[in-house]
Formats: structure tokens, sequence, C-alpha cells
């Protein structure tokens, strides 16, 4: 069969069933460093409260202080320069002629000064007083004078790939958002305006066109998606080819785990969402732990019993697609600062070259003597990359980035033994019911239970609180650009929760502001998903910031029990 026979009849069976390997390793989504709609790396609901941090000589006060404690810039509750999103309690006139009731939100929370919209999110944006008044109408694609229009796409794959893996199908992830959106129009201050749901099915392959393929049916349905209506794209996940269709018809999208360069070009169109971070920040954390904990000492966890007798030689490996690049670069001049190179090591992105790419990387790591694997790498990646080094009889050390702890189980048992996960979330080890949107669904559906399970209702909740928390911020004059300015006007997070800190600063396109460090845990039995196998917190619950974190000294004592 010529190649190019074999790559098709390759595609269409990862359309169809998503193939043996979506069988196998349970995906979220497939094929691309964002591809984390539901990534089970899910948090308990144990805030932080100072439990001791990484072992040997830690000092981690500072890094799990709030912004607000710390004095971060940005933590405090400062008037928009929208004028009208932060205006102080009472009645005051906004520049739309609309008026502030004195004192009390649509929410019921009495505001003022550090108060927050609602009390049962640490994410929510700063109290505003209930508001009337003309709003200005249509005053963009999507948004009239009584709502916001937000479209949920079924893609042609996805319902296939549902019923192959597990995740979500399209109607229940529906459902759940309908749920939601019902319940976040009664508690944001929307001026007048209500978020309406409009779904239709596509034409365009979600997974193709997570590998940049698909231009014509991601054109199509971005087309369709604009002629209902759309201002906003609030499926959990977009990427690739239609991120960029619907950026060209002024459509706001969420992508995951972009890099700058990326967001900036599609600005104001395209945000991050609470699944992965921008790369370049998340480089910067990956860093700081390699830097702080690893660097010029011992490789002592690997498996390999010369390179634990041997100073750590890193190895970094990300995504050749330029959207998704960035992140190696800023780990490597964080190396390169503290007097350590690395071996950089890029691949495509694309679930039908993946393997191969990984056994020929993997054989490129040996003939270098790589001791320690830094991934920044989508989940499938990481999967067939420790499946290549178990068959090579290769046991370096694994630092993880997004990698679940189902798809973890699936891997080489030899490997995961040596392997830890730097993640913006906290560890899967509390009941489904304990975690924030489960509280959450049960305010808005008081006596029912979300229909795309506990891991696909944080996927889509988290993303509701990022775009309920913008279009409140933006004031009553909707538009794309006056919604990027509410973005980055949010203060911080008021504490941390399932999704650690957010922080929606200076190139913040996801709100992800912290990560956890987590060690494996093969023979633990899961109270979240009942499986064997989980990632857990290394030395406590902590949240670390990306951005210059001090994370003690000394060898990191995580690398699995």
């Amino acid at each position: 069969m010529a190649d190019s026979e074999l790559r098709a009849a390759v595609r269409a069976e990862v359309r169809s069933y998503l193939g043996d390997v979506a069988v196998r390793y349970m995906p979220v989504v497939a094929g691309v460093l964002a591809v984390a709609l539901i990534v089970l790396l899910v948090p308990d609901t144990t805030i932080n409260r100072g439990s001791p941090g990484l072992t040997a000589g830690s000092s981690i006060g500072a890094a799990s202080a709030s912004p607000s404690e710390s004095g971060a810039p940005g933590s405090a509750v400062s008037p928009s320069a929208l004028g009208a999103a932060n205006l102080p309690s009472g009645s005051s006139q906004n520049p739309s002629g609309g008026t502030l009731a004195p004192g009390v939100a649509v929410s019921g929370v009495k505001c003022g000064p550090g108060v927050r919209q609602v009390t049962w999110t640490p994410y929510a944006p700063p109290c505003i007083p209930k508001w009337s008044g003309s709003n200005g109408g249509a005053t963009a694609h999507g948004v009239t004078g009584s709502t916001i229009t937000l479209v949920l796409r079924n893609p042609t794959d996805w319902d296939t790939a549902a019923q192959a893996t597990g995740v979500p199908t399209f109607a229940h992830i529906a459902s759940d958002m309908q749920t939601m959106v019902n319940f976040f129009n009664t508690q944001y201050e929307l001026y007048g305006r209500k978020v309406v749901i409009r779904t239709f099915n596509g034409q365009g392959s979600f997974f193709a066109e997570a590998s940049n393929q698909d231009q014509a049916g991601a054109s199509a349905d971005a087309s369709m998606a604009y002629d209902l209506g759309a201002m906003v794209d609030g499926f959990p996940i977009t990427a690739g080819t239609y991120s960029d269709a619907e950026s060209s018809r002024g459509i706001v999208s969420f992508a995951p785990g972009n890099s700058e360069a990326a967001y900036k070009a599609h600005a104001p169109y395209m945000y991050g969402v609470p699944l992965g971070p921008v790369a370049e920040i998340q480089g910067a954390g990956v860093g700081a732990v390699a830097c702080q904990r690893m660097a010029k000492m011992n490789a002592i966890f690997a498996g390999d019993a010369t390179f634990r007798a041997t100073v750590r030689k890193f190895a970094v490996l990300e995504p050749q697609q330029p959207e998704y690049t960035g992140g190696a670069a800023v780990l490597t001049q964080e190396m390169k600062n503290c007097g350590v190179s690395v071996d950089y090591y890029p691949y495509n992105a694309d679930i039908n070259q993946e393997a191969q790419e990984a056994a020929q990387i993997t054989a490129e790591m040996v003939q270098a003597h790589d001791t320690t694997a830094l991934m920044l790498t989508d989940p499938f990646m990481s999967q067939f990359m420790t499946d290549a080094a178990g068959q090579a009889q290769y046991q370096p050390e694994w630092v993880f980035t997004i990698f679940s702890q189902t798809m973890a189980r699936q891997a080489s048992a030899g490997e995961m033994a040596h392997s830890i996960d730097i993640t913006p979330w906290h560890a899967t080890t509390g009941a489904p019911t304990q975690r924030l949107c489960a509280h959450i669904y049960s305010l808005a559906a008081p006596g029912t239970t979300a229909q795309s399970g506990p891991s696909g209702l944080d996927a889509e909740c988290a993303l509701l609180m990022a775009l309920f928390a913008g279009l409140q911020e933006a004031g009553p004059g909707l538009t794309p650009q006056t919604l990027s300015r509410g973005w980055f006007s949010l203060p911080d997070s008021s504490a941390s929760s399932d999704f650690g800190r957010w922080s929606f600063g200076p190139n913040q396109w996801s709100p992800l502001a912290s990560f956890s460090v987590l060690q494996w845990n093969a023979g633990a039995a899961s109270t979240y998903d009942g499986g064997t196998g989980e990632w857990e917190p290394c030395g406590g619950s902590i949240d670390y910031p990306y951005q210059n974190p001090s994370l003690g000294t000394g060898q990191l004592q995580c690398f699995g029990h």
C-alpha cells in the first residue's frame, strides 16, 4: 500500500473509532498539546492549608500564599478601565446611561470593597450592584439588547469517539452546559442580557482539525456558527483549523495550551481555557522545578542504575506546530541561566505519526544518554514515549505536564515508577461529589447529576466560570474588544481551589497561574474513579506560581512510591 493510502486508511480509522489507540488509552481529546477536554487530574476540594512542601529543605510559604496575601500586582479589586464593570457600590451612572442599584448584586451578594460577585467560587469577578438602563442594544455580532449567543458545534467524529472511549457525548455536554448557563445567567451581571445556547451538527472533524487538517469542514462550520449569530463558541475546547476559521469570522473561542504568539495573532477572538496553561508559562514552571530541585544532581530516581550514578542530562519534548511551541524555549533559557544545557526534541502533533516519532526520539535520547525527560507534550505523545522507552529498556526520569491518570494506568509500569507530573490542577484524590463544580451543579439543578460525568463537568464548568467573569467585567457595551479588556482586568482568584490559582495579568490568555507537583502511586485505589493507580500530591497539595516560584533546594523526593 502506498504511503498516502496508508495514512488515509489510518486517519479514517482514527476518525471513526479512534482505532485501537483510543480504546486502549481512553483519550479525553486527541492528537495535540491542547487536548485535554477532560483532564482527569481533577483536584479534590481541599484548599491549600500550608501543608509541607517538596521534601528536602523546601521553603514554600510564599509559593502557596494568595495574590492578595502576598501583595502581588493585580490582586487588588480596583475599578476597571472600562468604567461600568467595577464602579464602587452605590447608585452611579455608567457610560451607557444605566444605573447601579445600591449595594446588592443580582446574585444576592452585598457588594463592598474586595467582595466577589458570588460566594460559591473563588474564581468570581468583583461584585457589581444590580444594573439597569440601556446597554446599547446590538453592540456586536451575536449580541442583542437581551441576548449573547453561545454556540456548541457537534463535530462529525465526536460522538463516535465518545462511544469508543467513554468521554461525554455531545448531547450530554450540551445538556450540562445549558443547566449551568441558566444558573450563571442569574448570578453574574450581564447588563440586561442573558447567554443563550444554539447547537448544530457540524461537517468538520475535531481530530483532523486538531492536527491542522480539514480546512474545508472547519470553514463550513465556522460559517454556520456565524450565521447562527455566534459571539462565542462555548464548546469546552476548540483547536487548529477550526479555531483559525472562527477567529477569521470574529467569533470568540477557547483553545488551551497555545503559545503567546498564537493567542496574540488571534486576538481578541481566542483565549485559553482552564485545562492547560499558555505554553511559555508552562515552560517557565517546569524549568523552575528542574533548575531548583534537579539540575546538577544525580538522576537518582531513574530506573537505569547507570543513570542513578550520573549527573542529570535533560531532554525536552514539544510539538513542532507553531501554535504549540514556546514553552521549550523558555525552559531552555531558564536552564541555561542555571548552568545546564537541554537536548531539544520537536515532534509533529499528529496522532497518525506520534508512535513512529516516539520510537525515533527514544533512540536518539538513548544515544545522547539523556537521563531526564521534560515532557511539554500532548497526552498521546507521553503515552507513546513511555511505550517506546519500555520496549527499548530505556528507563529515564519522566517529568510530565498533562497526563491523565486514566492514560497513565495504561503506560509501562516500569516507566511510570520513575515519573512526576507538573499540573495546573490538584491531584485527583477526592470523591467526585467533593469537587467545586459538583457543588456548583447542585446549586444549578438540585437533586440531579451531571450527564457529562465528573471530569466532563469540570471542563465545562471551568470554561463558563472564566467566560462569565469576562462578560461581566466587559461592561454593558459588549464587543470582543471590551471582552478582551475585561478579561485582562480581572483580579486574581481570591483563593485556590480545584483549578489552582487564576490570574488574568499580562499574557494570561489562560487564567491558570499555578501548578502542583504530583507523584504516581501505581497501587492506590482511586476514590475519584475506582481505578487502580493515581496521581497524588508531592509533599502536600501546594500551589506554586508558574512565574518565579520558590521551590526550596535539594533533591526532589517525589518520583513514585
